[in-house]
């Protein structure tokens, strides 16, 4: 199409801002993204990235169908180029339009029209929740069914978000029953629009109720037919390559790894014998756990795969898992697994080959309290001497009797068993140039890695002070062993002369060592061709590692010499062997979801039954950067829960314990708790926010033989066994308490008469100098707020009202909730708690007219 006179598409306030901007950037190009009214024409245009075609990215994250990227061409020409076509045939795919103007927008090239919105059908929202009602084939087949209001209601709050193109924040209380809430229009929704959706859970038990449980329940009861799968993480499936190499070769992936794993060729081959039979070769599908040294050996990675060139292409387990995903109507993964996903679609765009999941449009998160912690950890990046270790000693290594083991003494050994003669004088110089150039240098490299590290660790130990000394330099985060990387490192001579410039020339030297690696690899790909020998797996893992090794050189230099305000970074040091880690983590998550999440989605909902802090939404819009999304696009919801917590449960707060800052909290606090446990008769979560306060409360209650415990009591700790094998034990005892931390606040579903009380020590403030709290407390005090009551004590409410939430989980439930941190009632922050609980009978008074309340209660 021939250039036209701009008028026609763009409105003259368009033109105005384009040429602000295209003026601001000194006539440079411009990417602009678009929104067009019913009559076609632009209405709003909005300057996203400037400089060239590289800097699209901001830009497609941005997109929605109908609507259109403009690009000015400074010189006038409005001809399109390879990037444009490029840029254009990807918008193109996603209905966008693209158009090229000139730096006056007088004329503009329409290179792909744009395509408009067609009007959807909808779900009708009365009918969805009728899905769920008292008359509904649901309830007719659901053991146990209550009538609850609030389920319909969400199911149609949920509806609405589908038809409208909402993100929605809904809130609904423990006894809603929101998965089903959820699950029923998901399913609808995608039958209906051939649309798959995707739901999004924090914790396996949750993702358990939904894949054995919640979701075949339906498939049985709804006359609609659909399916589903639960996506897993590559490294959650065998690779057919790597097995089949290990088979024909033990040594190939026996010597590639050093330590202790060598001793265990039974469970190696266990392994490859079950790949032979396995159905879907994940982990799952194991009768044994294996050990993650064997598992490293022959799981899928990413930089070792070799997508349809493989001989196992057909029959790849990883590739038959998506396979069925691409079929399928719903999907349930795990929040780390959806950011992995949203961060390839962000760097690549959604038609990426490499991205996690098939295309979707619509997302379901459940335990949605947890997405800046995910996102947090997901974002985040971290370098560690045993991490290096691990990378150099796969390359090469000796074990404790010398032996040479690793990826290159496997090839070198493979080479001098050539037979054939005329080879051997271009064999032994290849060995020899192995020997002397990448031996020696992965051996310096380790070399180097250790005494960096052990620069560090020395250079932590002198500034924080001996064990028995006072520290003067990072007094306040001795505890925790994590050191902000902030001036004080930068103001030490021994850190700027002596370990920066250390790592700079270890960083520098990894990167060498790919190139000297590459002219390696080189030689071995030539020598393939003249031998008859198979070294095709050997250069897979060979190219693969030195290419990790690359991208660790690429993360140390990022962490250590790269200003970036938009993050913190760290040192961790815990005082043990090759232990060090320095790592970096977002301040703020709230730009990249609205990039990677909010805005390239139609639909996303966000659920949990704690979202709200004093009945209001505004703390995780803020978190979450929702505030700063069209606030028209955003709905918020919340439903109570249904039980009758008068009846159901008593609060009880000793105001007479000593606060948590007195030096006999830890005493009066453990007396408080053996006191409860005596009138509940066990039947006990004693939560604490700290593993040494839970210890110190589990070695003195468990070793007071005048306790009297009658009946015996079971006492539990966290950390004694698995987290699974804690709960089976509590249910199973009757009579049990479990001292527990931060895992078992939330995601424990506990019922009857095995818990019938809950012990708070402490109300759960997070740890106030991990440097992700510091550096976010930090950056809301610099623009004006207040950490503690806009951070600190949203956080702990939420953390608060999931641990209160573990105690009443049906209508048939009962129990006490004993919370011993005074603060709650002598605080003016106190009532942001306080009205957290539920509405039931509240005694804050002397322990033992608690005491006395909770006796009667019992006996009732």
């Amino acid at each position: 199409m021939a250039a036209v006179n701009s008028n026609k598409y763009l409105s003259p306030k368009v033109r105005q801002t384009i040429l602000r901007e295209i003026n601001g950037n000194a006539g440079n190009e411009v990417f602009f993204y678009g929104t067009v009214d019913d009559s076609g024409q632009v209405k709003d245009v909005e300057a996203l990235a400037w400089g060239n075609e590289t800097s699209t990215p901001a830009i497609l994250q941005k997109l929605l169908p109908g609507d259109i990227v403009i690009h000015n061409h400074p010189a006038g020409d409005l001809t399109p180029s390879d990037a444009d076509i490029q840029i254009a045939s990807f918008v193109g795919n996603h209905s966008v339009g693209f158009y090229i103007i000139d730096n006056k927008a007088e004329f503009l090239n329409v290179i792909v029209k744009r395509h408009a919105k067609k009007p959807r059908a909808v779900l009708d929202p009365q009918e969805t929740g009728a899905r769920l009602d008292e008359n509904s084939a649901i309830a007719e087949n659901l053991p146990g069914y209550e009538s609850r209001p609030g389920q319909v209601d969400m199911t149609e709050e949920v509806v609405n978000s589908f038809n409208k193109g909402m993100i929605s924040l809904i809130e609904a209380g423990t006894g809603t029953g929101k998965t089903l809430a959820y699950l029923v229009p998901s399913i609808l929704w995608a039958l209906k629009h051939k649309e798959r959706v995707v739901l999004s859970t924090k914790t396996i038990n949750l993702q358990e109720q939904l894949v054995f449980k919640d979701i075949p329940f339906l498939k049985n009861t709804m006359a609609e037919k659909f399916s589903y799968v639960l996506v897993k993480g590559r490294r959650n499936y065998l690779c057919l390559r790597r097995s089949n190499a290990e088979d024909r070769d033990l040594g190939l992936f026996s010597a590639a790894f050093s330590g202790k794993d060598d001793s265990d060729p039974d469970e190696l081959r266990a392994l490859i014998e079950w790949s032979k039979t396995t159905k879907d070769g994940s982990l799952s599908d194991l009768n044994f756990i294996p050990k993650p040294e064997i598992w490293d050996r022959l799981k899928c990675e990413s930089d070792t795969c070799t997508g349809v060139r493989c001989a196992f292409y057909d029959d790849c387990f990883l590739l038959n898992a998506r396979r069925e995903a691409a079929t399928a109507d719903i999907l349930i993964v795990n929040h780390h697994l959806l950011f992995a996903d949203l961060s390839l679609r962000g760097s690549l765009g959604s038609l990426a080959d490499i991205a996690v999941l098939p295309p979707y449009k619509r997302i379901i998160i459940d335990e949605a309290h947890h997405i800046e912690g995910a996102s947090t950890d997901y974002f985040g990046s971290q370098v560690s001497q045993l991490g290096l270790e691990r990378l150099f000693g796969r390359l090469y290594s000796k074990s404790k009797k010398g032996e040479n083991k690793g990826l290159i003494a496997v090839t070198m050994s493979k080479l001098r068993n050539v037979k054939e003669k005329q080879f051997k004088q271009k064999i032994r110089e290849v060995i020899t140039g192995i020997e002397a150039n990448i031996v020696s240098e992965i051996t310096g490299l380790r070399d180097y890695n250790n005494d960096i590290f052990d620069d560090i660790g020395a250079f932590l130990k002198r500034k924080n002070g001996s064990a028995e000394g006072t520290s003067t330099f990072f007094g306040e985060n001795k505890d925790e062993n994590q050191f902000i990387l902030d001036e004080r490192f930068y103001e030490d001579r021994d850190w700027t002369e002596v370990i920066l410039v250390k790592i700079e020339g270890f960083v520098n030297r990894m990167k060498s060592f790919k190139v000297s690696f590459n002219e390696l690899t080189e030689s071995l790909g030539k020598l393939v061709d003249l031998l008859n020998i198979d070294l095709e797996n050997l250069l897979i893992e060979l190219r693969a590692q030195v290419q990790r090794i690359n991208d660790a050189a690429e993360t140390l230099h990022y962490l250590m010499f790269i200003d970036d305000d938009s993050v913190v970074k760290w040192i961790e040091f815990s005082g043990k062997q090759r232990a060090i880690k320095i790592c970096a983590a977002p301040i703020k998550v709230g730009e990249s979801l609205r990039n990677a999440l909010f805005n390239p989605y139609e639909t996303v909902v966000m659920t949990s039954a704690t979202l709200s802090v004093g009945g209001s939404f505004e703390f995780i819009k803020s978190r979450l950067g929702i505030d700063e999304l069209d606030q028209n696009r955003v709905s918020e919801m919340s439903f109570p829960s249904p039980f009758d917590f008068q009846k159901q449960a008593l609060i009880g707060i000793p105001t007479n314990n000593h606060p948590p800052d007195h030096p006999r909290f830890s005493t009066s606090t453990r007396n408080l708790i053996a006191e409860s446990i005596k009138i509940s008769k066990g039947r006990a979560f004693a939560l604490f926010t700290s593993y040494a306060a839970m210890n110190d409360a589990y070695s003195y209650i468990t070793s007071n033989e005048s306790a009297g415990w009658n009946p015996p009591i079971r006492f539990l700790k966290q950390g004694t066994d698995t987290r699974h094998n804690l709960l089976n034990q509590f249910k199973q005892e009757k009579v049990a308490v479990l001292f527990a931390t931060d895992s078992f606040w939330e995601g424990v579903d506990v019922t009857g008469e095995s818990l019938e009380s809950i012990i708070i020590t402490r109300l759960p403030f997070k740890v106030p100098t991990a440097p992700i709290e510091v550096a976010r407390r930090d950056a809301i005090d610099r623009e004006g707020g207040n950490s503690f009551l806009d951070y600190s004590v949203p956080h702990a409410v939420i953390k608060f009202k999931q641990g209160i939430g573990r105690l009443i989980r049906n209508k048939s439930d009962r129990g006490t909730i004993l919370i011993l941190d005074n603060r709650i009632i002598k605080k003016k922050y106190g009532k942001i708690f306080l009205d957290s609980l539920p509405n039931c009978t509240v005694i804050a008074d002397r322990d033992d007219v608690v005491f006395k309340a909770f006796r009667e209660f019992y006996e009732k």
